[in-house]
């Protein structure tokens, strides 16, 4: 009880929504199965999205530091470009593309395991048992972007899942190389209206 208490109290901080409001909210559990009404959804989806930059861990000269939740409220705006879902934001130098993924739920966690990494601070199995649904049945999606800031080259994935119309939640990787260091990166962001 007190893991569904801490994952549905992390998920929604700041939303300030309670669960029974969102439970209302148009259900995508099983969506993952009908694609056929994939794309109603996605429409449901433009426009803005809050988002929340929570904590995660940098690795870089064989060191492992985390850092904390960003604290932020950032606007990011999700778009249609001909049959892609974008995002983007007037800082960002060009837009997140989006495809749908039916890759397995978070694979990339075995191998961090293996090397010693942390995983995200929410599991996927905490967001199944907040939102009562197997992540699998949930419409899940990849975005990829690459730029440059201060002579650092990043190569942004996010992981995001649609919990339902008014909510999203992703696990952002971040591959990299600054001043001949190759880094990497993850951390949760949790997306709301």
């Amino acid at each position: 009880m007190q893991r569904i208490l801490t994952a549905i109290s992390i998920v929604l901080t700041s939303a300030l929504v309670p669960l029974p409001a969102i439970a209302q909210d148009a259900d995508t559990c099983g969506l993952a199965e009908h694609p056929d009404l994939l794309e109603d959804v996605m429409l449901m989806m433009l426009g803005p999205w809050q988002v929340n930059h929570q904590s995660g861990y940098v690795v870089v000269g064989g060191m492992t530091m985390p850092f904390p939740n960003a604290g932020d409220n950032e606007t990011i705006t999700m778009e249609r470009a001909g049959d892609d879902l974008i995002a983007t934001h007037p800082e960002m130098q060009q837009p997140m593309v989006f495809h749908l993924t039916q890759e397995p739920t978070w694979s990339f966690v075995a191998d961090d395991t293996e090397r010693g990494l942390p995983a995200p601070t929410i599991s996927s199995e905490e967001l199944e048992l907040a939102f009562d649904c197997n992540m699998d049945s949930m419409p899940r999606l990849v975005g990829t972007v690459s730029f440059a800031q201060d002579g650092v080259m990043m190569d942004f994935t996010w992981r995001m899942v649609i919990l339902d119309t008014e909510n999203m939640f992703a696990v952002q990787h971040v591959v990299g190389n600054g001043q001949g260091y190759p880094f990497f990166s993850r951390r949760t962001v949790y997306l709301h209206r």
